[in-house]
């Protein structure tokens, strides 16, 4: 039982810090209110003895005209071991200009 409980935590972990890390993204990029500076990235962090792979993705391309619009966006965050997603989230990011 006492292994058990060791996974069940480094599990609850694992996904509280994925969670966490993918509500970062989206925040981060709620606050850029031009187009161009909503861009596509990854990252990677280490937590507990498991590397979590952070995907932020852009739904759309900016267009030259036409604003104010709202960019589609989602974040994912994977265990790189078993390529499993542990969290994601997605959102529309008003932005102002090009």
């Amino acid at each position: 039982i006492l292994m058990q409980g060791i996974k069940s935590s480094s599990a609850n972990a694992t996904l509280v810090t994925a969670t966490q890390l993918a509500n970062q993204q989206i925040e981060q990029v709620r606050s850029q209110v031009l187009c161009n500076a909503i861009v596509p990235a990854t990252s990677s962090v280490t937590t507990q003895g498991v590397t979590l792979q952070v995907r932020l993705s852009v739904g759309s391309s900016c267009p030259a005209a036409g604003y104010p619009i709202t960019v589609p966006v989602s974040v994912s965050v994977t265990r790189t071991d078993t390529n499993a997603v542990v969290a994601s989230a997605q959102t529309l990011v008003f932005a102002t200009g090009p």
